[in-house]
């Protein structure tokens, strides 16, 4: 016989989901951020968000200052700035994207010890304690965090820093930020082997001043960082000028997609790169589908050119031999601009290939033209020009909320720092890269068109050989026919003396017969003498 077994469901509805701080925290070190992304953080928190027109590392004893004199944080604004993910600048066009970067970059300078944040908003002297070494220790960091006034010494000692508004962190100096500091103001050739790890590649478009001093050493004064802006200069500065083209960009938010569009201001028509079958068009072709259900939600700046160099060609002087080098082989020297590259990489080709991106003035990665290979620039002179010598950049400004659509659609990441180049749509990518060899090929025209072809200057070199040869045949016969007249000359003056001489002679003798009275002798030997053509 089989029990019967009664059942009892229990009714179950309880909220889940909540955050382990202790775990957040952890989690904090795998953001892909290191000391260089995080010195990286700092910097664009000052001078893109704060507008410092100044920023320093400062080191004296066992301390580690960061000042900058920006527009300082109140309360509100310092707070907000240690609440995770937070849209500190949603309204602006700022260097954040996921309200977690400078909070981690003290976390990481600081080796998680203790922190301290000074700032003056030009009304109130107020601070932050960051206690990081008890956080990890508790596992927590809600409220773990006080914002308060300065006291009159930390006031006191404020002002001698700044005498304004600004910002001042300050933590105990470890071993490892020392270095990464001091590695991107004494830059020491293949040490770092990315280039967008260097201050002075990522804020290359700051106008302020970035410097270092280490004030436990009496012999070092304060360094300036020189940045590398490679457009930074004037049109003249540029063959044939510097080129900008915008590229717009339109959004669909119903169906989420992206449309990229040129608008030729003298062709009065829209260019876009279309698909075609499976794949894209490599070239742009004018746009036939309509906008209507887009909106404009970003703008891109293409900048092409490239900077004078007169030891790579030189333009004054169409037939210098630099000139003759570059159009037949393309010189392996660099622009003189980027000394500073090489300073730094050995391989500079990998970098010159690719096209820089800025984002709000911060350089946040490069993006690879799929016709643009290291290998291939290398290649023929012009190959050459087109990838090595002829630069681009791209720069865009989106408005720094959490999932603004340009910024989504790119793949920027929570460090700002690590793009991948093929997530960016091919529609963008083969517009700039059809920009670029545009500039590159007017350049490259010009070039040629100013030095004389290589078969044109092959011939005008053989005639002038030949003229040559013939010059130097008529001047060698002219030195051996005047030789030859010399040489005569002397024959003939030699003969005529020795002819004297001969008579001399005769007529001494022709004397002595005279006195000898030997008349039939004289008239004998007169005879002889004019047989032998002398006439004494």
């Amino acid at each position: 016989m089989q029990l019967e077994t009664e059942t009892t469901v229990e009714n179950i509805e309880i909220r889940a989901g909540d955050i382990n701080e202790r775990g957040y925290l952890n989690g904090l070190s795998t953001k892909g951020f290191n000391h260089y992304k995080a010195l990286l953080e700092l910097c664009a928190n000052s001078i893109i968000d704060a507008k410092a027109k100044k920023f320093t590392f400062e080191i004296k004893d066992t301390t580690t200052l960061i000042i900058d004199n920006g527009v300082g944080m109140d309360k509100i604004k310092l707070s907000n700035m240690f609440s995770m993910h937070r849209e500190n600048h949603s309204t602006d066009k700022s260097s954040g994207i996921a309200g977690v970067g400078g909070k981690i970059a003290l976390m990481i300078l600081s080796n998680k010890t203790l922190v301290e944040v000074f700032s003056f908003d030009g009304n109130n002297y107020i601070k932050a304690i960051v206690p990081w070494d008890i956080m990890f220790k508790e596992g927590k960091y809600t409220n773990m965090i006080t914002i308060k006034s300065m006291d009159t010494e930390e006031i006191i000692w404020f002002k001698t820093k700044l005498n304004n508004t600004g910002t001042i962190i300050k933590f105990n100096t470890n071993e490892t930020t020392l270095n990464t500091i001091e590695y991107n103001f004494k830059i020491t050739k293949d040490l770092v082997s990315n280039l967008n790890d260097y201050i002075y590649i990522v804020f290359g478009k700051y106008d302020g001043q970035i410097s270092y001093k280490n004030l436990n050493n009496k012999e070092e004064g304060e360094i300036s960082l020189k940045t590398y802006n490679y457009f930074g200069e004037n049109d003249n500065d540029y063959y044939l000028k510097k080129t900008k083209k915008i590229i717009i960009h339109y959004y669909n938010p119903k169906t989420e997609h992206s449309r990229y569009v040129y608008y030729d201001e003298k062709e009065k028509t829209f260019y876009e790169i279309k698909k075609k079958g499976a794949g894209y068009c490599k070239n742009p072709e004018q746009y036939s589908e309509k906008l209507d259900d887009y909106i404009e939600v970003c703008k891109y700046e293409v900048e092409t050119g490239q900077r004078k160099d007169i030891m790579l060609f030189n333009e004054e002087d169409p037939n210098n031999d630099i000139n003759k080098e570059y159009v037949d082989s393309a010189s392996e020297k660099n622009c003189a601009y980027d000394k500073i590259i090489e300073d730094t990489i050995s391989n500079g080709y990998a970098y010159f290939t690719k096209v820089p991106l800025y984002r709000n003035n911060q350089k946040i990665g490069d993006i690879e033209m799929t016709g643009h290979k290291a290998s291939s620039a290398r290649g023929n002179a012009e190959s050459k020009h087109k990838m090595k010598n002829v630069r681009t950049e791209v720069s865009y400004s989106p408005v720094s909320y959490h999932g603004n659509i340009p910024d989504k659609i790119i793949g920027i990441q929570e460090n700002k720092n690590q793009l991948e180049s093929k997530d960016i749509p091919i529609t963008l990518t083969r517009l700039i890269e059809h920009f670029h060899n545009e500039k590159a090929n007017e350049i490259w025209n010009y070039f040629i068109q100013i030095t004389p072809q290589k078969e044109d200057r092959e011939k005008a070199e053989k005639e002038a050989k030949e003229v040559q040869e013939a010059q130097e045949k008529a001047n060698r016969e002219k030195r051996e026919k005047e030789d030859k007249e010399k040489a005569a000359a002397a024959q003939k003056k030699l003969e005529e003396a020795e002819q004297k001489q001969v008579i001399d002679v005769c007529e001494k003798y022709i004397d002595y017969l005279k006195r000898n009275k030997n008349s039939k002798t004289i008239e004998i030997f007169k005879l002889q003498c004019e047989l032998l053509d002398i006439t004494p």
